[in-house]
């Protein structure tokens, strides 16, 4: 029996793995200024404990859940309504999410960068 594909395409990486090692490179150079930003603290500022980190990534994890699961919510909750009424409430829920983003990475980011 023969192999139905040859050594090149089983060499070849899949489109998920390229995507998945695009997204964990982004995702490296988003902490790099954070992991500066936590070395200029002054000494007399002390140590943070460690479950304040925790928080943070528990934190921004939650959001980055939440969010889409709200907007979700939001535009099931517009249906059987008009098309103009479920475009606005589609709309509301986009700026739902967004702002859930943004609250939740700058409690996070406040957590993490202060001294």
């Amino acid at each position: 029996m023969t192999p139905t594909h040859g050594i090149a395409d089983r060499c070849r990486p899949r489109v998920g793995t390229r995507l998945r090692r695009i997204a964990v490179g982004l995702f490296n150079l988003l902490l790099i200024p954070a992991a500066y930003a936590t070395t200029q603290c002054p000494p007399e500022a002390g140590h943070k404990p460690e479950w304040i980190g925790w928080l943070a990534v528990a934190l921004l994890g939650g959001g980055l859940i939440a969010g889409p699961l709200l907007a979700w919510w939001v535009f099931a909750r517009s249906k059987g309504a008009r098309l103009g009424w479920r475009v606005v409430t589609a709309f509301a829920g986009l700026l739902l999410m967004l702002g859930l983003w943004v609250g939740c990475g700058a409690l996070a980011g406040h957590l993490i960068l202060s001294c």
